[in-house]
């Protein structure tokens, strides 16, 4: 039987120098003999068995190497003999190779990346965000919603014309809420925006417009509202949702503790608050929240209901003049059943805030 007998030209590294030499390797089932090519350095000829050679793992079609147990080396690109001789040495193509060598595995591996994004970005990020935000300091979340409400006083917001009187009274509901929830830094503001409306900030400021208070027919129905944005601070929901638009920011705080990212993240907050919705899991939560907040008072949920659809109806899904922060969002009818209890349908989302 005829030995099988392969030459290949490739780089010899002594490994003791960072210097190539030119080589043509002749390699049998026995291992290598290498031949130097340089004439004007000449080296004498080097053999290596089978067992004092390392085979490199294939990567493509990238430089290979073989590695001796003296610490040199070749390297090589002929990949093709290299592949053949490593089994006659008792060494296996790596799994690597074969696996980028298969259509399947290649489309399998595809696959198995988007299918790992995607979880990441459906169930990792919320749950990442949730984390980091129960987690920041309350000193820090107090300035953010301070400088928020600051800006979109600027921004959206004009004073409030509501009577004094009249504000009093929806203060002395909220503080009878409030009192439930010792723990949270709960305050009432009152703004003009031009729609009826109400939402509240991470650091447990809840805001009302005097829209919202015009259209309401009962201090129950603002009860509902101001407990379901209780739900909000609650949770934390907005702290979460902007972290949720800034995964390299999220990833820093959650992997290196680091606050400091919190102060340019959260730079941009009363933009992303101006033009964001909460998503349907946050508004679901928060309305579960103010039907067993209000039910632990005696209060009918129905009451939220009957204001969820008259803001609606006031707002005007898709109106043409309403602005367009708070204001676009889908119907508000599943919403409006779970409360009064006609359906189980899961709630969905409402104005960005509410």
């Amino acid at each position: 039987m005829v030995e099988e007998r392969l030459k290949f030209d490739g780089q010899f590294f002594n490994g003791t120098s960072s210097r190539p030499y030119r080589v043509t390797v002749t390699a049998t089932s026995k291992g290598v003999h290498l031949s130097f090519l340089d004439e004007h350095e000449r080296q004498p000829e080097r053999s290596y068995l089978k067992n004092r050679i390392l085979v490199g793992s294939r990567l493509g079609n990238t430089t290979r190497s073989l590695c001796f147990d003296d610490g040199a080396k070749v390297e090589s690109n002929a990949n093709e003999e290299i592949d053949r001789m490593a089994p006659l040495w008792g060494q296996r193509t790596s799994v690597v190779h074969r696996l980028e060598s298969n259509w399947r595995s290649v489309i399998a591996a595809i696959g198995l990346i988007v299918a790992v994004a995607w979880s990441g970005f459906i169930w990792g990020l919320p749950w990442a965000a949730r984390r980091v935000a129960m987690a920041l300091p309350v000193e820090m979340v107090d300035e953010l919603g301070k400088g928020t409400l600051a800006a979109l006083d600027k921004l959206v917001f004009s004073p409030s014309e509501v009577k004094q009187e009249r504000q009093k009274e929806v203060l002395h509901a909220f503080e009878e809420l409030a009192t439930s929830y010792p723990d949270l830094p709960l305050t009432l503001n009152f703004r003009k925006m031009g729609i009826p409306n109400a939402f509240a900030l991470p650091n447990g400021s809840v805001v009302v417009t005097d829209e919202l208070v015009k259209i309401a027919k009962t201090d129950e129905e603002i009860m509902g509202v101001l407990a379901h944005e209780i739900g909000h601070v609650k949770h934390r929901h907005m702290l979460r949702m902007t972290l949720e638009t800034s995964a390299v920011g999220l990833f820093s705080m959650l992997t290196f503790g680091d606050a400091s990212q919190a102060s340019a993240l959260f730079a941009s907050l009363p933009s992303i608050y101006a033009n964001a919705q909460y998503s349907q899991e946050k508004e679901s939560e928060a309305d579960e929240f103010a039907i067993s907040f209000m039910q632990k008072l005696d209060l009918p949920p129905a009451a939220l209901a009957d204001i969820l659809q008259r803001m609606s109806e006031k707002i005007g899904e898709g109106k043409a003049g309403i602005p367009q922060y708070f204001s676009s969002h889908p119907s508000t009818e599943s919403r409006m059943a779970r409360l009064r209890g006609v359906s189980k349908v899961p709630a969905a989302p409402m104005p960005n805030s509410l």
